[in-house]
């Protein structure tokens, strides 16, 4: 089963079940090199889920199927850590010679800190930090949500409408920053910042490709 990110303050969304949609770059570099030059004679995937991309400029055609399909079923990947509380000091993982595991599970950094159990030592110290791993290597297992795709689109991130940036879980609008006006210019300003932080190579003002993944909470 696959595994799909999303960045801290989006899991929080996700877990309310106000974030329903997300824009991937995944398959689309050689279009996103000029991004202009292509578009889509056909605006919806064929039967085994792929997009033929064509050129305006010369007569050349790609066809790029996209990371998730309809129907899959994924889980989300977030920054976690093999929690184990025992006795007598002793770490998950490291034998349990003259110590016995009384549990085992996954913690989450995205959590609270006062909700992130610690493992106790002999002493009853609580002190030892939690050495938190990489949520690209988070294993399905540690997951504690799956996403179902329900809907796959490829378009231009400037498509993206203020309502489809709710669902995008950035919240409804109030006022700009730097801007008194409940109007801000473009209601699309919140959803615009988050995408920047993360797509340092692809920011809105390049309007790359991608493929907008309409998906629902699996129980």
């Amino acid at each position: 089963m696959k595994g799909i990110y999303e960045p801290p303050d989006m899991i929080k969304a996700i877990v309310e079940g106000r974030k329903t949609q997300t824009r991937r770059l995944h398959g689309l570099k050689e279009i996103n090199r000029h991004p202009d030059e292509w578009h889509l004679p056909v605006k919806q995937a064929d039967d085994e889920g792929r997009w033929w991309f064509s050129s305006l400029t010369y007569e050349q055609t790609i066809v790029v199927k996209p990371r998730f399909h309809v129907g899959e079923v994924v889980f989300r990947q977030e920054a976690w850590a093999d929690y184990c509380p025992i006795w007598f000091g002793y770490w998950c993982g490291h034998g349990t010679k003259e110590g016995i595991i009384k549990d085992h599970r996954p913690v989450y950094k995205s959590d609270p800190e006062k909700e992130q159990e610690r493992p106790i030592n002999a002493k009853g110290d609580m002190s030892i930090p939690v050495k938190w791993k990489s949520p690209m290597m988070m294993p399905e297992w540690a997951a504690r949500d799956h996403l179902r795709i329900k809907d796959v689109r490829a378009e231009r991130l400037q498509e993206i409408t203020p309502e489809d940036c709710i669902a995008e879980g950035i919240g409804r609008y109030t006022f700009a920053r730097g801007c008194l006006s409940e109007n801000p210019p473009d209601k699309r300003w919140k959803f615009i910042e988050l995408w920047d932080s993360i797509n340092k190579k692809q920011k809105w003002d390049l309007n790359p490709w991608t493929f907008r993944y309409v998906f629902e909470q699996v129980k």
